[in-house]
């Protein structure tokens, strides 16, 4: 049941069923605990601590992945808990991925670039595509960009190799993002139409297409086709509100006043998208990439 539980939270977690997700990880971390049961303690918050991130309680996710960090020590930083990663490069590309929506992308890379290193040492190729998403990700928000093309062309290799369908949405739209920065917006928007084609999109989680879209939103507006490029960061903006994801919808907001302050400067819904992700960040503690150069 313990372990039900937990798998029951990711699906919740995928299809952005939050309250319920924290309801269901909770329980099974209760019971995990009472069990002591080093492997569920692990799934279940583990998922709880997604779960917590995605409902914009960013502080508590990453304060559980401490807890887990510090439980993961000695031989269980690479025993085989039951996921598909190693735990400790596990908890460390998550902890890395929650920082995002800190500001704090020097020493989120430092997370992902330690997760990366056991990933590598294991031979795990799992962990190999998680840290790297995170790691490409961090090196975006550092205008990194030459750097995230090379990291994520590096995992999207191992998911092409290996079929791991869960993960592609999220990886080809970080890999648009850095395509599109380094003047290959073309080449971005054909991955893109390449994964939705095959149908891999429709076999993850929310957050994973909001991301996906966003991607190709940035793509499409740099390749020059602006309003197709902002029909794609509407869809993306709907699904974050349908899920009520704080960190993706300030994601977003932003993505948009940028795009639109290009394609068409003196919009008033810059401004309007601007109040609206200060708001956000202002509520849940988030700090939005590059905030500091988007005023409204």
């Amino acid at each position: 049941m313990c372990s039900v539980q937990s798998q029951l939270g990711m699906v919740y977690w995928f299809e952005g069923r939050y309250e319920e997700g924290l309801q269901i990880t909770s329980e099974g971390l209760r019971t995990a605990r009472a069990l002591k049961s080093t492997a569920l303690i692990f799934s279940n918050q583990t998922i709880m601590a997604n779960v917590l991130h995605s409902m914009g309680h960013v502080h508590r996710a990453i304060a559980a992945m401490d807890e887990l960090n510090e439980m993961l020590t000695g031989e269980l930083e690479t025993a085989r808990l039951g996921t598909p990663a190693g735990p400790k490069c596990t908890v460390l590309a998550f902890r890395s991925w929650f920082m995002n929506a800190t500001g704090q992308y020097a020493e989120a890379l430092g997370f992902a670039s330690r997760a990366l290193e056991i990933a590598v040492r294991e031979q795990d190729s799992y962990g190999q595509v998680l840290a790297r998403i995170t790691m490409g990700r961090n090196l975006l928000m550092l205008h990194r960009d030459d750097q995230a093309v090379e990291c994520l062309s590096i995992a999207r290799e191992i998911v092409e190799r290996n079929g791991y369908d869960a993960s592609k949405a999220n990886l080809t739209g970080a890999m648009a993002t850095a395509l599109a920065r380094t003047g290959q917006a073309h080449q971005a928007v054909d991955l893109i139409d390449a994964c939705m084609e095959s149908g891999t999109h429709l076999r993850t989680g929310q957050i994973e297409l909001c991301l996906l879209y966003a991607g190709y939103a940035e793509a499409l507006v740099r390749d020059g086709k602006s309003e197709r490029g902002l029909s794609a960061l509407d869809a993306a903006l709907s699904i974050a509100r349908t899920i009520r994801n704080p960190w993706l919808i300030v994601e977003c907001l932003g993505l948009r006043a940028r795009l639109l302050a290009e394609a068409k400067p003196g919009t008033a819904r810059v401004v309007e998208d601007l109040a609206e992700m200060h708001a956000i960040c202002d509520q849940f503690g988030i700090i939005a990439w590059d905030g500091s150069r988007l005023a409204v």
